[in-house]
């Protein structure tokens, strides 16, 4: 079995969001439209080219409308291109999947956050196909609890 015992019956209600191509105030924006209350920040390190959405900004631009926002950089991708870590995502969405099996923990904080009211987990890729935040809701999904999950 997975890392919980007894699996919860209730799909937790989950958003999935990239910034890539938006604006704080579009971001923002579809938040509320899906009435996001947190943002899980799932980035290993929450900083941006766009000053907007480094931490500091982006939590204060949060808070201004009632939006929490928590960063998990335990639940970053410690595989992502970077020097050193070099390829496709196809290559790198087994290796984070792997990585999450062997620290089970990570999938209980961040299940922990998301079941305490409606979240959307964010990272930076627009596409979901192409993000570690997919991957994670996935295995959250398969050995943790039921999502439910919308994407942004």
């Amino acid at each position: 079995m997975g890392p919980v015992e007894t699996r919860p019956q209730a799909a937790v209600a989950v958003a999935s969001i990239g910034y890539q191509q938006k604006s704080v105030d579009e971001f923002v924006a579809l938040l509320r439209a899906h009435g996001v209350t947190r943002v899980v920040d799932v980035r290993a390190n929450a900083t941006s080219r766009r000053a907007d959405f480094r931490r500091d900004h982006l939590e204060r631009a949060l808070a201004a409308r009632d939006i929490a926002y928590e960063h998990l950089p335990h639940a970053g991708n410690p595989f992502r291109s970077t020097a050193g870590a070099r390829g496709s995502f196809a290559d790198i969405a087994p290796r984070y999947r792997e990585h999450l099996q062997r620290h089970p923990s990570v999938l209980l904080d961040v299940y922990a956050v998301l079941s305490r009211g409606k979240s959307a987990v964010m990272c930076y890729e627009a596409d979901p196909a192409s993000c570690h935040r997919t991957v994670l809701l996935q295995v959250i999904d398969a050995e943790v609890a039921p999502l439910e999950v919308t994407e942004l």
